[in-house]
């Protein structure tokens, strides 16, 4: 994550450089990088200060832009796109209880990355408007709608096997099984935001899109970071445990609470 967020996006600037151009540049963020509580965010908000640090490398760039945004609904990997293929393995959905997220669609998401690259302000990243009592939406409430698309009603359980054992029956009545699970993977939220209390929201004119104003870090201690993280990534037989990359992180962005649970994503699914 820190190879493909931070020291390739700085090759490739450097070849821009290399090659006498400065453009603009503009890389998607994530809203995992607004309050950050895993390892994939802090890769993402340490990307920001890389691209808008003032004195670092790429403040040279005519104009910066980032973008966070929502979940892209159905996505490759994402939890919508599991409705879709455990249905087809006819396998039991799964969702989480008590986890609200915001959704857009593939066209939204472009749509945003455009103005954001094209008419963002310099240093800023563009974040959606979006209510969180209108536009949030809880996962198991999707999983039912998918369903009910489907011409199905949920059956909801608590225990996997007996999940697993029981489409052939829950088929035969009309119905589907759901498994509502808890929420005990690594760094997941219950809820999204696209920015740290602390972080000023700005107004930039249009009616659906907001900008985060970047807000700077010492340049030495951003420095230091990409170092290290450097030298972990060059000397891949070097002894390193997670821990250290964790109070590394922490060293660059203090605001880094990360979110320890029992299980990984990979896991659950």
């Amino acid at each position: 994550m820190f190879n493909t967020n931070l020291l390739k996006p700085m090759a490739c600037w450097r070849w821009l450089e290399d090659t006498g151009s400065t453009p603009y540049y503009f890389s998607v963020s994530t809203d995992k990088a607004a309050d950050p509580v895993n390892l994939m965010g802090a890769s993402k908000r340490i990307m920001e200060h890389v691209m808008f640090c003032e004195q670092g490398l790429m403040s040279s760039a005519k104009r910066a832009t980032s973008s966070r945004f929502a979940n892209v609904a159905f996505s490759n990997g994402s939890l919508l796109e599991s409705f879709v293929r455990r249905f087809e393995k006819r396998q039991p959905l799964a969702a989480p209880r008590d986890t609200s997220r915001y959704f857009i669609s593939q066209q939204e998401a472009g749509q945003i990355c455009v103005l954001a690259a094209a008419c963002g302000p310099d240093r800023h990243i563009m974040i959606p408007s979006l209510n969180p009592r209108e536009d949030s939406k809880p996962l198991d409430e999707i999983a039912v709608a998918f369903l009910r698309h489907r011409g199905l009603e949920p059956q909801f359980y608590q225990d996997e096997e007996t999940a697993r054992a029981s489409v052939p029956k829950d088929l035969l009545a009309n119905r589907y099984p759901l498994l509502l699970a808890n929420l005990d993977t690594e760094g997941e939220k219950s809820s999204e935001t696209f920015a740290d209390p602390e972080e000023e929201i700005v107004d930039i004119g249009m009616a659906r899109i907001l900008a985060v104003r970047y807000r700077p870090i010492p340049p030495e201690s951003l420095h230091n970071f990409l170092h290290v993280i450097a030298d972990f990534i060059s000397s891949p037989n070097q002894p390193l445990d997670k821990r250290s990359i964790i109070e590394a992180v922490a060293k660059v962005i203090p605001e880094f609470n990360y979110l320890e649970r029992p299980l990984t994503l990979d896991q659950r699914m």
